[in-house]
This record gives structure tokens, C-alpha cells and sequence, in this order.
């Protein structure tokens, strides 16, 4: 198909106007008379479908305010709050490296494991210490139940009641080789006074000698005594053990909760000491190395077997989405700065682009050999395009000049070597050469070229530029 068809399907039409040829009304221009051959004007034209479809903006070439600038010189830097540079907490062998230099990383992603047996052995250590507070644990609450119960046969028995009667209140309850001692002392006691009251009646009826009243008291006398003895000494015991139970039970949470910050200095998370009881013996030792936040290796030290330790630098993250660039005000242009300025950017690496911007710090302190103060503009770059380590123009704000004939930023366009705009003429678009002075953030100073209230497309100019190449690729075998 040719060129031309092809364009008229898709509802644009390009006019080529060869050398020399006159330029109607019909195309808004005004020029005065010229016998000179004039220059090939190039032009879009759209029909109100397409011009719909492409959504361009148009505005009015006037007159206003254009920013006096403070232009210094810099280099994009990575934003020094978003990037990492990442060491391990263990001595070890490089197990796996599982990211490259350039790779993107998403937060929480590996980055390389390490094998490492202080790991590995502060990891046994501290599942060792689990199972001995649980144990602690569960003695020491056998030891309260049986102290207890213990209160409760003492209770029953400072009532006095009987021997029998004693065994069936106690009966079920768990408290010990204590039970039978106690119980047999208060059995001998019981019987003792009983035969000691035999022999006393007995003794003042004139029944009984003497003998077997004495007798029979001293029996009385020694079952009281140790009755009384064995009393006590349970009930001092019985408090004594659990006391020695708790004692236990506390150093063995005091060890555990050593060994449980011994892994988190290590590195280990929360998650994965839950689930270290369920972790095969061959990959405690196993440090993994994680990437803090989402980003872009910029950086990488290791290699697969390596030794490596707290002192060696495996990776570097930085997240680029937003960069820094670092400029430096001479001490006599401060007066005329302060942060949260506009300010434009323009790189080295892309000629004719500027991105916007802030000033968002300046230096408390300057250079003494430069007697320079840095500062610093913050830029979103969602596509990656501005890199740590290219140069840069940095254009502040520090005044304004009005009734300047200014046109957009997004209008101008480099077509054929020389900046441009397109024209609005109706349907038409024309390409306009442009003489630029100053520019700011927003606009540029136009020296010729352009007249005020002509119409030119702001937003969207880049899809006129891109169907005017398609076209003269097309017709001509290759670009002007």
C-alpha cells in the first residue's frame, strides 16, 4: 500500500510543500512577500476523528512569567534512604547465589544463602533450651499441685479428725511419699494418746502399775514429738521444693530467651523460629541473605563456595524509583536559594529533556576548599532512565521575569537537528522552528519564531513528530 493510502486509512494526512512553493492562507500563515525560495514546511493534518483519538492539548502562545535560574552542575546519586548495602551476621561458605548484578528484586526475595555452623549450633542451642524450659515448666506445676495438696492433708489433719476419716478426705489427691509419713506419724500419735489414757485411768484406779502408766505416757510423748516434727518439717519442704521448681523453671526461661536473641542478632526472623522444631537437621546451619526492600542489584561481591563474613559486602540495593542529584551552590548564590524551590533537571545523557523537580535540602555546612554548600533535588524515575553516576544541569528558581512570549516545555520537539513546535491551523499541524532563550521548570522563552495567540500542541506533540517520521520514512527511504 502507498504511503499515502496508508495515512488515509488511518485518518492523518501528511503535506509535503516543496522549495519554493507558496504558503497559502489556508495554512495561517501571515508572511510578508519573499522572492527567496522558502524552506519545505512540514505538515500533519487530522481529521476530527483522529484529532479525537490522539487527545492532544493545545494551547496559546502569550506573554508571562519565566523563572531566573540558578543553574549549577551535578550527578544523579541513588536515594541514599532507599539503598542497602548488605553483609551477613555469620561466618560461612557461599551455598547459592541466587541474584546477578542488574537483577530486580521484590522485598523479603533471596538473594543467596550461606552455610554456617554457628548458625547451625545456635539454633540446636536454642531448641535444647526450649525443651528444658517445657520440662521446668511442667515440673514446677507438679511441684505447686503437690504443695497444695500437701496444705490441704495438713489442714485435715491439725482438725484432728481421725485416722480413717483423714485417708478418705485425702483420698485422690496427689501429694506424695509425704502422704504415708505423715499419716503414719498422726496413726502412731493417735494410738499412743489412746493407750496413754488406758494407763493413766488405769494407773489412778489402782489397776495398772506405775510402770506401764510411764511407760505408756513416754510412748505418748515420743509419737506427739515426732508427729509435730514431721508436721513441720513437710510443711517447710513442701514450700522449699516448689521454691527450687521456680528456680529451675527461671533459668530455664533465661537461657531460652538468650538463646532466642543469640538468632535474632544472627538474623533468624520470628517466622522462622516458629517453625525451627519442624526444620530438617541439615539446614540449620543454613543462613539465608534477603533483600530488604524492593529494588535493583547495583552491586554484587560473591561468588559460589566463597568464604564470607559480617565484614564482607555480598550485595548492593538501591531502589530507583526516586533518585537524588547532588549539586553544589557557590557560598555567594546562597542568599538566593531556599529548599522547596521548583527546579528542572536536565542529564547529559538525554539532550533536549528536563525533568521537574525540588530543591529539598540544602548543606548546614559548606566546603572550606570549594566554599561550596551541597544540595539536594529529589525526581520520581518510574522508568528507570536516570542511573546513579550521570551528569547533570540543575536549574533553580531564585526569581521571575514577566511579559515574556513563552511556550510549553512539552511542545518543543527536535525534528531534523533543530527545535520545533507544531502550529495549529485548523485541521493542520505545521512544524515551526523556534529560537529558545531561558527556560524554567515549566516553560521556555521564545525569541523567534512564534507570534502571540498562534496555537501550538503541548501534550501529544510527540505523536505528531512520530507520525511525521513514519511519513517521510515512508515516501523518502529514510528520515531527514
Amino acid at each position: 500500500m502507498k504511503s499515502w493510502q496508508r495515512y488515509a486509512s488511518m485518518g492523518l494526512f501528511l503535506t509535503f510543500l516543496p522549495a519554493g512553493s507558496p504558503v497559502s492562507a489556508e495554512q495561517g500563515h501571515d508572511h510578508e512577500k519573499d522572492e527567496s525560495p522558502s524552506p519545505r514546511v512540514d505538515t500533519v493534518t487530522l481529521t476530527p476523528e483522529a484529532l479525537a483519538s490522539v487527545k492532544l492539548v493545545v494551547e496559546t502562545v502569550s506573554r508571562g512569567k519565566i523563572a531566573n535560574q540558578l543553574v549549577l552542575t551535578g550527578a544523579v546519586t541513588a536515594d541514599a534512604d532507599r539503598l542497602a548495602h548488605l553483609h551477613p551476621k555469620v561466618e560461612g561458605l557461599a551455598r547459592s547465589v541466587r541474584k546477578g548484578l542488574g537483577d530486580r528484586v521484590k522485598a523479603g526475595e533471596l538473594l543467596a544463602e550461606i552455610d554456617a555452623v554457628d548458625l547451625g549450633t545456635a539454633k540446636l542451642e536454642y531448641l535444647q533450651a526450649l525443651n528444658n524450659r517445657d520440662i521446668s515448666r511442667v515440673e514446677c506445676d507438679r511441684a505447686l499441685l503437690v504443695r497444695d495438696n500437701t496444705q490441704k492433708m495438713l489442714k485435715v489433719l491439725r482438725s484432728g479428725v481421725a485416722p480413717l476419716e483423714a485417708e478418705r478426705r485425702l483420698e485422690g489427691l496427689q501429694i506424695g511419699k509425704d502422704r504415708s509419713r505423715l499419716l503414719g506419724a498422726f496413726s502412731t500419735l493417735r494410738l499412743a494418746e489412746a493407750t496413754y489414757a488406758r494407763e493413766k485411768a488405769l494407773y489412778e484406779k489402782k489397776v495398772s502399775p506405775e510402770k506401764d502408766f510411764l511407760e505408756a505416757k513416754k510412748a505418748f510423748e515420743t509419737a506427739r514429738a515426732e508427729y509435730r516434727g514431721t508436721f513441720e518439717e513437710i510443711s517447710y519442704t513442701c514450700d522449699l521444693e516448689l521454691f527450687k521448681f521456680e528456680k529451675t523453671r527461671r533459668t530455664a526461661e533465661v537461657a531460652l530467651a538468650g538463646a532466642l536473641r543469640r538468632l535474632f542478632i544472627l538474623g533468624v526472623t520470628a517466622e522462622e523460629i516458629a517453625t525451627l522444631d519442624k526444620t530438617p537437621g541439615d539446614t540449620l546451619s543454613i543462613y539465608s541473605l534477603k533483600a530488604p526492600f524492593a529494588g535493583a542489584v547495583i552491586e554484587k561481591h560473591m561468588t559460589l563456595g566463597e568464604r564470607v563474613s559480617p565484614e564482607t559486602s555480598l550485595f548492593t540495593i538501591a531502589d530507583l524509583s526516586f533518585v537524588w542529584v547532588l549539586a553544589d551552590i557557590y557560598e555567594k548564590d546562597l542568599s538566593r536559594v531556599r529548599t522547596k524551590e521548583p527546579a528542572a533537571v536536565e542529564l547529559v545523557a538525554y539532550p533536549g529533556q528536563t525533568w521537574a523537580g525540588r530543591l529539598t535540602y540544602i548543606s548546614n555546612t559548606l566546603d572550606e576548599k570549594t566554599r561550596t554548600a551541597r544540595c539536594r533535588v529529589v525526581l520520581s524515575n518510574p522508568d528507570g532512565l536516570l542511573k546513579p553516576g550521570m551528569f547533570a544541569r540543575v536549574k533553580i528558581a531564585v526569581g521571575s521575569r514577566a511579559g515574556v512570549l513563552t511556550v510549553p516545555l512539552a511542545a518543543l520537539q527536535e525534528i531534523e537537528g533543530k527545535t520545533a513546535v507544531f502550529v495549529k491551523e485548523g485541521e493542520k499541524f505545521l512544524v515551526r522552528p523556534v529560537t529558545l532563550g531561558e527556560k524554567d521548570a515549566a516553560v521556555a522563552e521564545v525569541l523567534s519564531g512564534l507570534k502571540e495567540g498562534e496555537q501550538v500542541v503541548a501534550d501529544g506533540s510527540f505523536v505528531l513528530k512520530s507520525e511525521l517520521q513514519k511519513s517521510e520514512m515512508g515516501e523518502g527511504g529514510h528520515a531527514h
